[in-house]
């Protein structure tokens, strides 16, 4: 989650657990059952509703599921109502967060954020607080490797309801379009031959918050289980977020161990054992290995001030603890 790295995200989530995978099916269907309502049950006619079957396919989601969830939602299976709510705050480090969420229960949905955004040293606020820091936009995502950017601007260009290409992220491009015509854009594209990966609403923070690493790891296992609520559809934010997805820890010996010098550290993964505890796993991979330990110490070198160890050139980063 690197700057506005929304791509990552959709790749960590396809690539979830089989029950991570039903969760995903279900909000889907959530939103086919409020498309359907708003619009009939025909994607010919009802263009919000060939948007999210369109997304539906994205996510690998079976066309039995998305038929029953059509039919389901035009009353042939019996359905439900839901209602379209939105909760707005801060989590730590000052970040802003919008969580969208489609209930048939709006008090316990309320009750489950709120719960969360106080588990995590956040605070629910109220309707307005932050979304004024955010645009809402049509976002299509397209793979570097298929497509030059020269290329995708000709096609996009003479597209109506297109508006920007954002390159910053390594591996996608992220096509902006009008959201009332993210369909139709992105029809437009596949119709000259560009591979979309992805069309989804996204919001776009107008600035980027940046929290500490600590902070970091809170904000992102509170997103982790706010979108586990099955009543939460999208969630939201403005801070830059390291998602490699793998956390490390790395260790000085207060004393002398057998083949460890005095000037070396310890590296570990923190991983998850089958009871859900973190635990410190070896690194085998030499090159990550190389890698963590380099931005550990790009991290010691920013520390203002040093790390008051006592040793010469303490202050100035020269120490022992600052240097490998």
């Amino acid at each position: 989650m690197s700057g506005h790295s929304k791509w990552h995200n959709i790749q960590q989530k396809k690539g979830k657990t089989d029950a991570a995978r039903a969760n995903v099916f279900t909000k889907i269907g959530r939103e086919i059952a409020v498309a359907v309502k708003d619009g009939g049950a025909d994607p010919n006619s009802n263009s919000k509703l060939a948007q999210v079957i369109a997304k539906a396919k994205d996510n690998n989601m079976p066309n039995d599921n998305i038929m029953r969830s059509i039919k389901k939602a035009s009353g042939e299976l019996g359905s439900i109502n839901y209602e379209d709510m939105t909760y707005e705050g801060y989590g730590v480090g000052g970040t802003a967060i919008i969580v969208e969420a489609l209930t048939d229960n709006k008090n316990r949905t309320a009750g489950d954020v709120r719960h969360l955004f106080d588990k995590f040293g956040g605070s629910m606020g109220t309707t307005g607080c932050v979304s004024f820091m955010f645009k809402r936009k049509g976002v299509i995502t397209i793979a570097k490797e298929d497509i030059a950017e020269d290329d995708l601007m000709m096609y996009a260009l003479e597209i109506d309801g297109f508006e920007d290409i954002n390159s910053e992220d390594e591996d996608v491009f992220e096509v902006y379009a009008d959201t009332a015509k993210l369909q139709s854009v992105r029809e437009a594209l596949e119709k000259d031959g560009v591979k979309v990966l992805s069309a989804e609403i996204d919001m776009i923070p107008d600035n980027y918050v940046t929290p500490t690493a600590e902070q970091q790891a809170t904000i992102i296992k509170m997103i982790d289980k706010l979108e586990e609520l099955d009543d939460v559809q999208n969630v939201y934010h403005n801070a830059t977020l390291d998602v490699d997805d793998k956390w490390f820890v790395v260790l000085k010996p207060v004393e002398k161990l057998d083949d460890i010098d005095e000037d070396e550290v310890l590296i570990y993964e923190i991983a998850e054992n089958e009871d859900g505890n973190d635990v410190f796993k070896a690194i085998e991979d030499d090159a990550l290995l190389q890698r963590v330990f380099d931005e550990f110490m790009a991290e010691v070198e920013k520390m203002e001030g040093g790390c008051d160890c006592g040793e010469d050139g303490c202050h100035d980063g020269n120490c022992s603890c600052c240097h490998h």
